[in-house]
Parts: C-alpha cells; sequence; structure tokens
C-alpha cells in the first residue's frame, strides 16, 4: 500500500499544483513604476508624458531590436479609436529588472471628447508587449478638449 502512494507521488508531483512552481517570465514584459499622464490635453496637440518602466522580462530592450513605448486612444467603452500612437525609443539600452525614464511623446485625438490613453510598449515588426505584469492594462482615463485663441 505504501509503495503505491510513493508512486502516485512521484507521478503527480509532492506539491500542489501552482505551489512553489515560478511564474516563467517572458522575453518581453514590463512594469509601471511612475507615471505622470496629464488628465486634461488639448485637441491635436503633441505633449511630452514622463513614465518609469521597469524591464519584467528576460530580453534587453534596445531600438536596435526595434523596442519603443508607444500608446493607444480608446473611447470611454474600451473601443479602440486610435491603434497606433506616435513611438518613443528608450533613451538607452534596458537590461532585464532594470528601470528607466522615458519622456514619450503624445499626439492628441483631433477630436475633443473623453479617451482613455493605454500605453504599451511595442517592439516594432513582432509584437505588442501586452499588458504590464501582475496588473491589468494602464487604460488612464483624459479630457480632450478645444484650445481656445
Amino acid at each position: 500500500m505504501h509503495h503505491w502512494v510513493v508512486v502516485a507521488l512521484l507521478l503527480v508531483g509532492c506539491c500542489p499544483a501552482g505551489a512553489g512552481a515560478a511564474e516563467p517570465k517572458t522575453p518581453l514584459a514590463w512594469e509601471v513604476v511612475s507615471q505622470k499622464t496629464p488628465k486634461v490635453v488639448w485637441a491635436n496637440m503633441q505633449q511630452q508624458v514622463v513614465l518609469r518602466l521597469r524591464n519584467a522580462g528576460t530580453a534587453r530592450w534596445s531600438t536596435e531590436a526595434g523596442d519603443n513605448l508607444s500608446y493607444h486612444w480608446l473611447t470611454p467603452d474600451g473601443h479602440m479609436f486610435l491603434r497606433d500612437g506616435l513611438r518613443t525609443p528608450y533613451p538607452h539600452e534596458v537590461l532585464p529588472g532594470e528601470v528607466v525614464e522615458v519622456v514619450a511623446r503624445v499626439q492628441a485625438p483631433a477630436d475633443a471628447g473623453r479617451y482613455l490613453l493605454e500605453w504599451e510598449p511595442v517592439r516594432e515588426l513582432v509584437k505588442w508587449y501586452g499588458p504590464p505584469v501582475g496588473s491589468e492594462r494602464l487604460r488612464l482615463p483624459v479630457w480632450v478638449t478645444w484650445r481656445c485663441a
């Protein structure tokens, strides 16, 4: 009887599912350390936004590899309004675990209204990185308004 228990433990594993197992890291993963996205921007104007990001993946980020910080504009209910925002290259190569400060360029939509601004890094011609590690997509409410002269 005891032999069957030992064999069963060896076949199944001695730990419950997921216990002690490290979550596998992906090559292109990121975390937001801080961001200063404004709540109000002028319609059709370019602006700079400071973000601090951590490379939470196993691959280095570099301009040679095609890595950039970009964004998407969405409607308040989460539908895509503009998929491909301006690209901002990283100021230097970013190694796994390293934190980098990025001064990102953002072009506001031409139409005034309420939007969600979603930050997301991209490796050009390969893939968008996806949501930050350990959280949902970084979608921030932004009011786009006309500038009075």
